[in-house]
């Protein structure tokens, strides 16, 4: 095959050109002539097979061009306008309650523009089957005659001997004559297989009187002088061949009984009806073509059981239903075309498991949903066609791993989203068809790379920025269409041979001797837009004009014009971060919080060597923290809360000496909490909520000196409570709850005098409330409810006047309620039941408590003047 491979590119090529230049029904003229190239490359293909294996006999003897129904007009519905919901804004230091999920982000849902675009004839290869020459056995058998009568003994001759009886009497009345049995007709031995009734039931069904050439067909001879047929030595049919030969009517289940058959080629011709459930009896097929018939119906699913099956090509026909599932069974699959039919529904992502495809056209139908991006596994992918659908969502990165690929045919559908920058991984492109779509974006530089591309359409989107310089290196390229976008500044003018005037001025451009190369910033930047679905943020003012990027909204730079601060918080960012961001190498804040961000947090990160605030809160960031974050030795604050971040967190994290700010609460994290923990002694707030954290808390802790927030509730710590946490004189808040802590509690905690809240409830604590504790005077929050915690309440607690919070319910105390609690006179909720062992009575202030279960307790109000 590789010999025409050439010749057949300029064919269809020149076919493309045609379709753009000129009109649709010279495209389609054009479109139907090279399919009748194509026959004739594949039938000199197979005359060029080396001289051991036989040729199969294919005959092209009509040259009748059927007619091409018109392609369907489509006219372009303005999309509605979304009103984005405003993101909530997250607090800077959270309490310990459940983190607040932002609001769900509007979804923009473009209309579909269409303008009828080229379609690929495939480029379809076979191995030739041999032809063979059958033997036929006939067997002649003589009709006997009365046994009164002289008996002629028959042979294969046409006079035979006649015999006369003996007479028993020795007077006769008369000698009979023997009567000669006439001569037998030849009468052949019916085939014990079904071959022969199957081919005269496909014969009436489909008119075969009426056929162009049926010699021999319903006639004695043998199957293989049957026009079309070929057969094995065992006179079994192996290829039914009735290309163009006015075959009309149906094709019969019958067909099923061909069990031999490896080759089925009946393009155009006008066989209507549907394709019988009985095909996918034929184990032994593996080239099926029939393009160009009238066709109809559902594509059985018994098609997934011919796992022989190389060439499977059904187009120009009207197909209607969905692609069956089950034929990512046919694992030997090397083409497929369904070209021009009416198919519906989704692309299924088991065509991902045909591992040797070489060509996938499913062009000119109504399929929709999103490219499966499990077509990225097809690396012998050469050519993809799925132009003129009504295909939807982003076009998969994925496309950017077939290295073969030649041909990327994606026109006339709903796409949105940015082109992939993967795309340019394609070195051997000739053929990108992105034109007629809802792509937004710039252009990415990446395409630059496509050092083999000839034609280049983007035309009809809603692309926007500048024409990237990298184009220029594109020596190869012979057309380019950009019209139809919002493209800003100048076009090279080394583009001029091959982007018409006429689409520079439509697009409101010029061209210009010199383009400024973009800055690697610069770069980043629109790779961040592109990547993130820019052109559905709530503000994307000045992004991607000619403007200086630090007028770009959330942008700011310096004096030298670099970017050093991007804040994109609650913007509606959705999609990936890119590898790009390494080049914002001068970048202090990075701020992207409040977003719907998602995929893995980029190892690039770490490149980002001045980043002092990196803020990535309340996002759907996944996989686990790359351990480059421990290269980042300037930062300052890392904001992760609320992703979906797992494994354990990295131990080069704990090298990042200058952290003030370390936020990795609401994820998955799991592994335990390392001892150089005690390396981060600038720390001060430190939120490890609602994850999965196992093992102790570190005692290095304790040397945290700085530390003013601790938040290690909602995990699986177990252990003592570090008495070296009494080392931490600054801290505000000690969240511990919700844990497997053990032990009891430490009365160390009560130097940590600048103490307001202290949570340790739904643990396994035990012994007595430390006493020591009522010397906090900042105490306005003590929570101990649900533990194992014996003794009595110290009366020192009275001395906490402040109090607002005090929760020591479900636990063993025991003896009297201690009169001073009568002082706390702000408190505002007061949990105690569930302490059966606890006697005395309640200080007739505590009636005042909002929040209160004392009833719960059956213990009475003290009287008056307690």
């Amino acid at each position: 095959m590789r010999p025409i491979l050439p010749d057949f590119f300029r064919i269809f090529t020149r076919n493309r050109f045609l379709f753009m230049t000129q009109s649709k029904a010279a495209f389609f003229t054009a479109t139907l002539g090279l399919n009748l190239a194509l026959a004739v490359a594949l039938f000199a293909c197979e005359q060029a097979q080396p001289t051991p294996i036989p040729t199969i006999q294919s005959t092209f003897t009509s040259t009748a061009t059927p007619t091409v129904p018109p392609r369907p007009t489509y006219t372009e519905t303005p999309a509605p306008i979304s009103t984005p919901t405003p993101a909530p804004t997250a607090s800077p230091y959270p309490t310990y309650t459940p983190f607040p999920t932002p609001a769900p982000l509007p979804t923009h849902t473009p209309q579909p523009t269409f303008t009828p675009f080229p379609t690929q004839t495939p480029l379809a290869t076979y191995t030739p089957f041999p032809t063979f020459t059958p033997t036929a056995t006939y067997t002649t058998t003589a009709t006997p005659t009365s046994t009164s009568t002289p008996t002629a003994t028959p042979t294969y001759s046409p006079t035979p001997t006649a015999t006369p009886n003996p007479t028993s009497t020795p007077t006769p009345t008369f000698t009979p004559t023997p009567t000669q049995t006439p001569t037998p007709t030849n009468t052949p031995t019916p085939t014990p297989f079904p071959d022969r009734a199957a081919l005269t039931a496909f014969y009436h069904s489909t008119d075969g009187d009426n056929w162009a050439n049926n010699t021999n067909w319903l006639s004695d001879a043998p199957l293989d002088e049957w026009h079309g047929i070929e057969t094995d030595n065992s006179d079994r049919v192996t290829a039914l061949t009735l290309e163009e030969n006015r075959l009309n009517g149906s094709i019969p289940p019958n067909i099923g009984l061909l069990t031999n058959l490896e080759r089925i080629s009946l393009r155009r011709n006008a066989i209507s009806g549907e394709i019988p459930g009985e095909i996918g009896n034929l184990n032994n097929l593996n080239y099926l073509d029939i393009t160009d018939n009238l066709l109809s119906g559902e594509l059985p699913a018994s098609l997934g059981d011919l796992t022989d099956l190389r060439v499977m090509l059904l187009g120009g026909n009207q197909l209607s239903g969905t692609i069956p599932l089950e034929l990512g069974n046919l694992s030997k699959l090397t083409s497929i075309s369904a070209n021009l039919n009416q198919l519906t529904g989704t692309i299924p992502s088991q065509l991902g498991n045909l591992t040797q495809l070489e060509f996938l056209f499913i062009s000119g139908n109504q399929l929709s949903g999103t490219i499966p991006s499990e077509l990225g596994r097809l690396t012998n992918l050469t050519q993809i066609a799925l132009s003129e659908n009504l295909l939807s969502g982003e076009i998969p990165s994925e496309i950017g791993n077939l290295p073969n690929l030649i041909d990327l045919s994606l026109g006339n559908n709903q796409l949105t989203g940015a082109i992939p920058p993967e795309i340019g991984n394609l070195p051997e492109l000739r053929w990108l068809y992105l034109s007629n779509n809802h792509l937004t974006g710039a252009i990415p530089p990446e395409l630059g790379n496509l050092v083999n591309v000839e034609e280049f359409l983007l035309s009809g989107n809603r692309l926007k920025g500048e024409i990237p310089v990298e184009l220029e290196k594109l020596a190869n390229l012979k057309e380019i269409n950009i019209a139809g976008n919002q493209f800003t500044g100048c076009v090279s003018e080394k583009l001029r041979p091959i982007l018409r005037p006429a689409i520079v001025a439509s697009s409101r451009l010029a061209y210009c001797t010199v383009v400024p190369k973009h800055s690697p910033q610069k770069a980043a930047l629109i790779a961040i837009y592109n990547a993130t679905n820019g052109d559905n943020w709530t503000n994307e003012t000045n992004w991607l004009t000619t403007k200086p990027i630090g007028e770009w909204y959330g942008v700011k730079t310096d004096l030298n014009g670099r970017v050093v601060e991007l804040d994109l918080s609650g913007n509606h960012l959705s999609g990936t971060l890119p590898d790009k961001i390494r080049n914002l190498a001068y970048l202090k804040i990075l701020e992207l919080s409040t977003n719907a961000i998602s995929g893995k947090i980029p190892q690039s990160i770490g490149s980002l060597s001045a980043l002092t605030v990196l803020d990535l809160d309340f996002n759907n960031f996944t996989g686990p923290l790359p351990p480059q974050i421990g290269t980042l030795s300037r930062l300052k604050e890392l904001r992760l809360n609320q992703n979906n971040l797992t494994a354990d967190i990295p131990n080069e994290l704990w090298k990042l000496h200058n952290l003030e700010i370390l936020f990795l609460s609401a994820n998955s994290f799991t592994g335990t909490i390392a001892s150089d923990i005690g390396n981060l002694r600038q720390l001060e707030h430190l939120l490890l909520v609602d994850n999965n954290l196992t093992g102790n808390i570190p005692q290095e802790i304790g040397s945290l000196v700085n530390l003013q927030r601790l938040y290690l509730c909602g995990n699986n710590l177990t252990g003592n409570i570090p008495q070296q946490l009494g080392n931490l004189r600054n801290l505000v808040i000690l969240c511990l709850s919700n844990n497997n802590l053990s032990g009891e509690i430490p009365a160390e905690l009560s130097q940590i005098t600048s103490l307001e809240s202290l949570w340790v409830e739904y643990n396994q604590l035990e012994g007595p409330i430390p006493a020591a504790l009522g010397n906090l005077s900042n105490l306005d929050s003590i929570t101990m409810s649900d533990n194992a915690l014996t003794g009595s309440i110290p009366a020192s607690i009275g001395n906490l006047i402040g109090l607002e919070y005090f929760t020591i319910s479900d636990n063993n105390l025991e003896g009297d309620i201690p009169p001073e609690l009568g002082n706390l006179r702000k408190l505002e909720t007061f949990r105690i039941r569930n302490n059966p062992l606890l006697t005395g009575c309640f200080p007739q202030i505590l009636r005042n408590v909002e929040y209160n279960d004392i009833s719960q307790t059956g213990l009475p109000f003290c009287g008056a003047g307690q």
